[in-house]
């Protein structure tokens, strides 16, 4: 099957280990337990210097995003409350998701 030694496959005793880092779309757990947090709780956090918005039973602190985002008053209106129809329907991104997930803080609990 094989012409000479150059075509013949290399063996390798151990895995090759990648550099790069696993990206996962899961918030990193570090073996900590979830926090969860009540929808009255979350409704505490409702103004630009403490603001939380669920989205999809997931609990974000976007407070220091807030200014930073181009759509801050569409940001403003979800703080304190579920976002999740407010952030579907202005179609976001798969950056956007993924800028989300530095900010998830917790669940909510149900």
């Amino acid at each position: 099957m094989f012409s000479s030694k150059k075509d013949k496959p290399i063996k390798l005793s151990k895995p090759i280990k990648s550099s790069k880092p696993i990206k996962s779309s899961k918030p990193i757990k570090s073996g900590k337990p979830i926090k969860q947090f009540t929808s009255l709780q979350i409704a505490k956090h409702n103004k630009e210097t403490d603001g939380w918005l669920i989205y999809n039973n997931k609990v974000y602190d976007v407070t220091s995003y807030i200014k930073k985002h181009p759509g801050a008053l569409a940001i403003s209106r979800g703080l304190g409350k579920d976002a999740t129809i407010i952030f579907n329907k202005i179609g976001h991104s798969n950056r956007a998701k993924n800028i989300m997930k530095k900010y998830y803080i917790g669940d909510v609990k149900l």
